[in-house]
């Protein structure tokens, strides 16, 4: 994925109302095992709030590593922050996500998909 790839992806992303997107409602890590190695893709359904119908955001990241889950008993809101890391030359590494106020979730991944359900 070149550099402008990227950015347009991350442009694409910062530019959705990701305050709006705050409770978490599902948080999936699925891991494909292949022989000698396996990969884990992570996702996470961010509600607008706690209405069964109300708007979501699905974050799907792929090839996900370092992945650190921190308290997500509370009904706190996360705030998702998505950054190129590409210049650091980190293997099958593209981006560094966190969840900035609490520090509930972070990892590194190869690429990420996002999709707005309303």
């Amino acid at each position: 994925m070149s550099i402008d790839d990227r950015t347009r992806k991350l442009e694409g992303f910062s530019s959705l109302p990701i305050t709006r997107f705050c409770y978490l409602k599902n948080l999936v890590i699925e891991k494909d095992f292949q022989p000698g190695r396996f990969t884990c893709d992570v996702e996470l359904l961010l509600a607008e709030d706690t209405l069964p119908e109300s708007p979501r955001l699905r974050l799907k990241f792929i090839k996900a590593a370092d992945i650190r889950i921190g308290d997500l008993n509370a009904l706190f809101a996360l705030f998702m922050s998505i950054r190129d890391v590409a210049d650091r030359q980190l293997e099958d590494i593209t981006y560094r996500v966190v969840e900035e106020e609490h520090s509930s979730i972070s990892l590194y991944c190869r690429d990420f998909e996002y999709e707005v359900l309303e």
